[in-house]
């Protein structure tokens, strides 16, 4: 999986509500190495915010779930939303035929809404 991260300015008042309000887009890409088509969904990334912290559900994605053909690899992005100011970021994925969850964190974002 690669990854690449940016954080789109806020621009709106201080919400008192505690909404998460700042967008983190993240590109992915994910790789079939089967000999078989393998589902994938959006719902399988999740975004941490800290070390310890919650992660947080896609808000917004490229591509609808759906099967991958074997052997393909697929390019895409997803979004979530974050605290405004949040640096300590990783992006998980689950794949139902792994063990693990697979995390990356993300790197600094820098104002353009680019980071890697």
């Amino acid at each position: 999986m690669r990854h690449g991260g940016g954080h789109q300015p806020d621009d709106g008042p201080v919400n008192p509500h505690g909404v998460w309000t700042e967008t983190v887009l993240v590109g992915v890409e994910v790789h079939n190495g089967l000999d078989r088509p393998m589902l994938f969904s959006p719902g399988q990334f999740r975004l941490r915010v800290g070390a310890d912290g919650p992660t947080v559900t896609a808000y917004d994605t490229e591509r609808p779930p759906g099967a991958l053909p074997a052997g393909s690899t697929l390019t895409t992005w997803v979004s979530f939303l974050a605290p405004k100011g949040a640096d300590d970021l990783a992006v998980e994925f689950a794949d139902p035929d792994a063990a693990d969850v697979l995390a990356m964190r993300l790197g600094q974002a820098k104002l353009t809404g680019v980071a890697s």
